[in-house]
């Protein structure tokens, strides 16, 4: 019997991930099968049901809602509160896995980072619980995080809760006041010290403006930012940043990437993240198709019955 691994996702983007995992995953006599979901759970969960099933390869929006499924977790997953990848063990059990924090380490570890101390990150859904584990890993001890949606602010903090203490929330308006303040007072390039309406302003104090060692973007902001059509429209702030991964950026450079690249600052894209990823996605395929329990596992209550009707997991 032929494996099925389904790649959970949607539209146009899906095509060329599903044709470069078909051929990868045909060394483990398994083919790989899109798997479009609208208003009908229906596809979902027919997969799930389906004695074939090797494994799913989950987007972002279906990440939390799948959480609840697995039997077992690993301990990045049960960090993060939502999975990436869902696999079939052989005793039968639902593994799920988060495997996108791993690519970002493996990305800057690519680049000859080896540490990172202090981290911006733009966005505050799940995408950014990924990047906060990664960095943590790295040995990250100051994370600045700036946020749209409340509701989503909430949840990551919560889910994060044991390391409230070095995370700052601050909500994206308030960071664009900011950003315009350090662009009309050339802060990065000078000693100026934040007002002291800014919160942590007095922290700053004759240190000038904190420096980041990465900025990391998770949302729409670094989309615009060379038309001006975003709250992060000054460009001065980027002379505090030492690098810029820009995760949203597949295809053509965002604003974002290319105003980095432009004043000479390395900027690293979702694109090359994304093939990293499905690289750490075939090893756990690969590990599983050998009958290899995946440890360490973090064993879930007893799950309760999650029926999917008409709605988009």
């Amino acid at each position: 019997m032929q494996r099925k691994f389904f790649l959970l996702g949607g539209g146009d983007a899906s095509v060329a991930p599903a044709t470069e995992l078909q051929s990868r995953l045909e060394a483990f006599s398994a083919s790989c099968v899109p798997l479009h979901i609208d208003a009908d759970a229906r596809p979902f969960r027919e997969a799930l049901a389906d004695e074939a099933l090797l494994g799913l390869q989950l987007a972002t929006r279906h990440s939390a809602l799948c959480y609840p499924l697995c039997d077992v977790l690993s301990p990045t997953a049960q960090a993060a509160g939502v999975v990436d990848l869902l696999v079939r063990q052989p005793d039968g059990r639902l593994y799920g896995d988060y495997l996108l924090p791993g690519a970002i380490r493996e990305l800057l570890r690519s680049e000859g980072v080896a540490q990172v101390r202090t981290v911006l990150i733009f966005g505050a859904g799940y995408v950014s619980r990924a990047a906060v584990l990664a960095m943590k890993d790295m040995g990250c001890a100051r994370f600045v995080v700036a946020y749209v949606s409340g509701r989503r602010q909430a949840e990551m903090n919560q889910q994060l809760r044991r390391m409230r203490k070095q995370i700052s929330w601050f909500p994206l308006p308030e960071m664009a006041q900011f950003m315009a303040w350090a662009e009309a007072t050339g802060a990065f390039v000078s000693d100026q010290v934040p007002p002291t309406e800014f919160s942590g302003a007095e922290r700053a104090a004759d240190k000038g403006a904190k420096r980041w060692e990465l900025l990391v973007n998770t949302s729409g902001s670094g989309r615009d930012v060379l038309t001006g059509d975003t709250p992060l429209a000054s460009h001065n702030f980027m002379f505090g940043v030492n690098r810029v991964l820009d995760i949203t950026s597949i295809g053509q450079p965002s604003g974002l990437v290319s105003l980095a690249r432009h004043m000479g600052i390395t900027a690293l894209t979702g694109e090359r993240l994304a093939g990293l990823h499905r690289e750490l996605i075939l090893e756990k395929v690969g590990r599983v198709v050998r009958g290899e329990e995946l440890q360490p596992a973090v064993q879930m209550p007893r799950r309760r019955r999650y029926v999917l009707h008409r709605r988009k997991v």
